[in-house]
């Protein structure tokens, strides 16, 4: 008989923290790992990167959502695939779940 936790590929039963910190490091290659990219999310972020690539006038962005809606996981995945930032000796367009963001950045 097949138990649910032997079909994942990670742990399920490990410490998960319910909040993510923008400014904390101690997990980032989990979290490049395991960010999921929505339907809503790419098509957002796809918006995002088009005005980015072309902006002339602005210098910042305002991310706005509900408490614990992923804004600052959003932003830090984000700003590691943007920065290809080295995490655990892999670069973060390496990592699978943010490869088509890498490619969409690019």
């Amino acid at each position: 008989m097949t138990i649910l936790r032997d079909i994942f590929e990670k742990e399920v039963d490990r410490p998960i923290e319910g909040v993510i910190k923008a400014d904390d490091d101690a997990s980032l290659k989990n979290e490049l790992e395991e960010y999921v990219l929505t339907n809503e999310i790419e098509k957002q972020i796809e918006k995002f990167l088009d005005a980015y690539k072309h902006y002339t006038t602005a210098n910042g962005v305002w991310i706005s959502g509900f408490f614990g809606s992923g804004k600052s996981h959003l932003l830090k995945i984000l700003a590691m695939v943007l920065e290809n930032r080295a995490v655990d000796g892999a670069v973060a367009y390496d990592c699978p779940s943010s490869e088509h963001l890498a490619q969409m950045a690019a």
